[in-house]
């Protein structure tokens, strides 16, 4: 995958400058997840690349959905191994797609893949991050510093919103300030 490179989507010197030397080593908080409550909070280890990468991600399934593949293959009853399969072969074909892109740069930054995301590379790319996972034990709270997510411990209280150990209380969304007025 030479075109994901460190300064991929970076078009200008500004752009690698602000990004190189201020926003590089931010945390990011991103609160759009695709895995339930329960599970970050029973913090399980992940048992291959399916559970942490597509089961909950539906952006992935409906790319699935517009290509005509069977729902076994997506929620059903196929195996993790076989809907991981089945993905890599309708991305394979999605270049172009802002999924193909955000997919691939996943692969690299989360597992350390840098093979191209399509049908022929993906019982190595199978291996490759399940045996990641599995030496890593990467669980919903736990993530090597290589990727852009880091080890937040997060406690969810419905009346005062989250709480990330060694940081302030995030207030629920209703309570957040912004220059634009409160959001409600």
């Amino acid at each position: 995958m030479s075109y994901i490179k460190n300064n991929f989507l970076l078009t200008t010197e500004t752009a690698e400058k602000l990004y190189f030397s201020y926003a590089k080593d931010m945390p990011i908080f991103d609160y759009h997840c695709h895995l339930p409550e329960k599970q970050i909070l029973e913090n399980k280890p992940f048992n291959d690349i399916f559970e942490v990468w597509l089961a909950g991600d539906h952006y992935k399934w409906r790319l699935m959905r517009n290509y005509g593949i069977n729902e076994e293959f997506i929620t059903g009853s196929a195996t993790n191994k076989e809907k991981f399969v089945t993905y890599c072969r309708v991305l394979g074909t999605a270049f172009g797609n802002p999924l193909y892109h955000w997919s691939q740069v996943e692969l690299k930054e989360f597992f350390g893949c840098e093979k191209e995301i399509n049908e022929e590379n993906a019982e190595a790319i199978w291996d490759e991050c399940n045996a990641y996972i599995k030496a890593n034990g990467v669980t919903p709270q736990k993530h090597d510093e290589r990727g852009l997510r880091r080890s937040f411990h997060l406690r969810r209280d419905r009346k005062e919103g989250l709480q990330i150990q060694g940081h302030s209380r995030i207030p629920r969304r209703q309570d957040h300030e912004y220059r634009g007025g409160k959001i409600s």
